[in-house]
Formats: C-alpha cells, sequence, structure tokens
C-alpha cells in the first residue's frame, strides 16, 4: 500500500562493482527494501528513482532480474555508469568509491531530491521507508543512522533460522522481499559484531586511542549504548545544499569532508537514536580484519578516569576540529540505543551517567552553537585534558610519520599513498592548490 507523497523525489543511491557486491545489492539490499513498509509506499510515477553507480557489464548481469522488476512501480533503476577501479588497493578502492559517490549525490542535486545512501552489503528493517516519509514532513536536512560491521555469517545464519530468510533460493530470481522486524535488526547487531567492532567496546583492553564508534553494553540487558562519529546518510537534502556541493570530493574521500562541509552550517540534523525507529545489518565476513591500529590511552593504567575524560575530549576535537564538522560534533552526543528489549529505569541511569563523562570532557564543545574551543581552552576544567592530549598526539605523530616513511623507501604503496593524502590536506588548509 502506498503512504503519502512527498513534494520533492527520494534519489536512493548505491554503487558496487564486482560479483561479490552486486549479488549483496540484489540477493539482500534490495529485497529488505522491497519490504512493505518500505519503497511499497513510493510510486515510481512521483518521480521516485533508484540510482545505481556501477560498471556497464555489471548493470547488464542485473537489469532484467525478478527483483529488478518488483522494484520498478515503486521507483525506477537508473543506470549512472562508471569503470570498475584501476586496482585493487584498498587507497584505489576508496578513491573509486568517492568518484562513484560523487556521480551519485550530483545526479541526486539535478533532480532535486531526498538521497538516501545504499550500501550494497546492507538490509535496511521493515518500516525504514516510512521512517523517511517522517524525517522530511519534520524538516530534517540530512539524517544519519548509526551503523557498524556485522559478522555476516552469524546474521545470515539466525536470519534463515528465524524463517526471514529462505534456505533453498535466491532472491535476485525469486522477486521476494525480506521483511525485517526493528527489534531483530537490533538484536542481531548486539550479537553479531564483527570482531573488528568488538574492541571499540569501552573499556576494551585493545580499544584503538580515537575509536570512530565506541559503545557501552547495558547492566543485565540485551542492548548497547553507542556514541558514533560516523554513519550512513539515510536522508540528504539536496535542496540545502549548495551548487558546488560535490567539489570537494575531487581530492578527498567522501567520508572525510562531504557531510561536515554540506551539512554542518545548514541545521536540521537527526540522527536515528532508537532502534526501534529504524536499523540497517551492515554485514561482512567475520575474517576480513581492518583493526585500527592500538596506541595505549596515556595515563590508563594508573588514572583510568581522568584517561577516559582526556580521551573523550581528544577523540571529539580529533574528528570535528580538522574541518569544523559541526554533524560529527553533534552526532557524538546523542546517545543512541540498540535494544531487543523494552527501554526501561536501567537504561536511563547508564545514558545519563555516560552523558555526564561527556559533558564533564568536553561541555565546551557543545555550548556555543557551531563554535569550535581553541585547541588549547583557557578553561581550567578542560585545559589539563588538552595538554595531555597534544603530548600524546605528538608522541603519535612522530612515531606514526617515521614508520610512514620507512615504508615508503621500502616501496610500500599505500604508505606512499597516505603522505601524499597527508600533503594534500595541508595544501588544502593553506590554499596552495
Amino acid at each position: 500500500m502506498n503512504g503519502p507523497t512527498t513534494a520533492r523525489p527520494f534519489c536512493f543511491m548505491s554503487q558496487f562493482w564486482g560479483q561479490r557486491y552486486r549479488d549483496y545489492f540484489v540477493d539482500y539490499s534490495l529485497p529488505s527494501l522491497l519490504a512493505p513498509d518500505n519503497l511499497p509506499r513510493l510510486r515510481a510515477e512521483d518521480g521516485h528513482c533508484f540510482l545505481i553507480a556501477t560498471p556497464r557489464e555489471d548493470w547488464e548481469q542485473i537489469v532484467s532480474l525478478p527483483i529488478i522488476d518488483r522494484l520498478r512501480p515503486f521507483a525506477t533503476p537508473i543506470l549512472i555508469e562508471t569503470p570498475a577501479p584501476a586496482e585493487s588497493s584498498y587507497v584505489a578502492i576508496l578513491q573509486h568509491q568517492t568518484y562513484s559517490l560523487k556521480r551519485l549525490f550530483e545526479a541526486a542535486y539535478a533532480r532535486n531530491g531526498y538521497g538516501c545512501a545504499v550500501w550494497p552489503d546492507t538490509m535496511t528493517s521493515n518500516g525504514f521507508v516510512a521512517a523517511m516519509q517522517r524525517w522530511v514532513e519534520a524538516g530534517y536536512h540530512i539524517v544519519m543512522q548509526p551503523t557498524v560491521r556485522l559478522a555476516e555469517e552469524g546474521v545470515l545464519a539466525d536470519l534463515k533460522r528465524l524463517k526471514l530468510l529462505p534456505e533453498d533460493r535466491r532472491m535476485s530470481i525469486s522477486g521476494e522481499a525480506i521483511a525485517i522486524p526493528p527489534r531483530v535488526v537490533a538484536d542481531l547487531s548486539v550479537r553479531h559484531l564483527h570482531p573488528d567492532l568488538e574492541v571499540m567496546e569501552e573499556g576494551h583492553p585493545r580499544q584503538p586511542l580515537y575509536p570512530p564508534y565506541r559503545f557501552w553494553r547495558v547492566p543485565d540487558r540485551n542492548g548497547l549504548i553507542l556514541h558514533v562519529f560516523f554513519g550512513t546518510p539515510v536522508l540528504m537534502d539536496f535542496a540545502a545544499v549548495p551548487p558546488d556541493h560535490a567539489a570537494c570530493l575531487e581530492h578527498r574521500d567522501w567520508e572525510s569532508v562531504y557531510i561536515g562541509r554540506n551539512f554542518s552550517s545548514c541545521g536540521g540534523l537527526y540522527v536515528v537514536a532508537d532502534s526501534d525507529e529504524a536499523g540497517i545489518l551492515s554485514i561482512t565476513p567475520a575474517a576480513v580484519n581492518q583493526s585500527l591500529r592500538i596506541t595505549p590511552r596515556f595515563g590508563a593504567s594508573w588514572m583510568p578516569n581522568y584517561a577516559l575524560l582526556c580521551n573523550l575530549r581528544g577523540v571529539i576535537g580529533r574528528y570535528s576540529r580538522s574541518e569544523r564538522d559541526i554533524v560529527r560534533r553533534d552526532m557524538f552526543r546523542v546517545s543512541v540505543r540498540w535494544h531487543a528489549d523494552p527501554l526501561d529505569e536501567v537504561w536511563q541511569q547508564e545514558e545519563t551517567r555516560i552523558a555526564a563523562l561527556i559533558e564533564r570532557a568536553a561541555g565546551d564543545y557543545y555550548a556555543n552553537g557551531s563554535a569550535i574551543p581553541p585547541r588549547f581552552s583557557p578553561d581550567l576544567r578542560y585545559l589539563p585534558f588538552d595538554l595531555v592530549n597534544v603530548l600524546q598526539n605528538i608522541m603519535r605523530v612522530l612515531s606514526g610519520g617515521m614508520r610512514l616513511i620507512i615504508g615508503t623507501l621500502f616501496g610500500n604503496r599505500e604508505d606512499a599513498a597516505r603522505i601524499r593524502q597527508m600533503v594534500g590536506v595541508i595544501c588544502d588548509r593553506f590554499g596552495l592548490r
């Protein structure tokens, strides 16, 4: 059944190349978006579309599939033709992903649409598009959905056990939808964190120094409280961005600059803070390892509480200061609840405790609207934290720089590319390009 129409179209955007991610898209991602309270709430004649950035050979493999035919009444599939990346290195793939997203963002902007990024290796909960319609009605310009990687094997096994995913047929061929309730998404997310993400738990001995995601398990409850700097942009109001919105992607990867530069000053940020509203399952084989380097916190062993406060302040500065990224800064302040059971007083107490830690560590980051405090705060409540963080950063940069230089000298192309990227950032900051 169709839901209410919007004055402007939804432009769902996905990019992939090669069989692995092509199959993810047509067998998992798209079928989940065809659940009753997702794409079937829309009508293609209202201008809704599904922009797919992919090489033509991948497009030809999917365009006639039954699952694409099932899509057509709700959103028109449109090819944004892109080549496959020239190399298989991580740097080359990241550059190609940014190029593909640039093409998608430009296409959605030209349609005066609301963009929704759909990664091919994800599944959305039933009710996701209904939530998008509510976000539009509420006037939000940017909606971020906290998303972390999950162990693919466990998620798929449980979906089959729950009879939400069939054992014996591919959804791309059968044309069937996958309807996953939000509470199931939350339960799977809590129980099947990817091994790379398990170390992001607060107090884990291998937690990275500046984790992009940080979570706490709620005592005796089936759930997590997350504080994050990154998420999936599930609603992007392209009417709120300037005509040159995609220019920043010429030299920087999209995750570093695009959302912050285009949405930090327009307001209208909403973070999906409760898993009952909407959820995304992001699946990756458990053996795929992209763990961050481990650098111990200064003072973690002999003054753990103080070290945590320093670290909270340092991580907010790291992810918001260089680009004056208000979106990331404000995302981190939001307490995100993933829960398979109802919320209660225990949840509230834990949220209050964590919020007090963030306020104690970095209250000045949130006290003055869009203003970012100076690197060395004049406020004696925060200055000692700044001094500890600067000292630790100096030591980390010196050791990391030596590692990159040595790697480059010995022919490591990724280390060399990283040095070029750092030089590019410096040139951008001082207008030397």
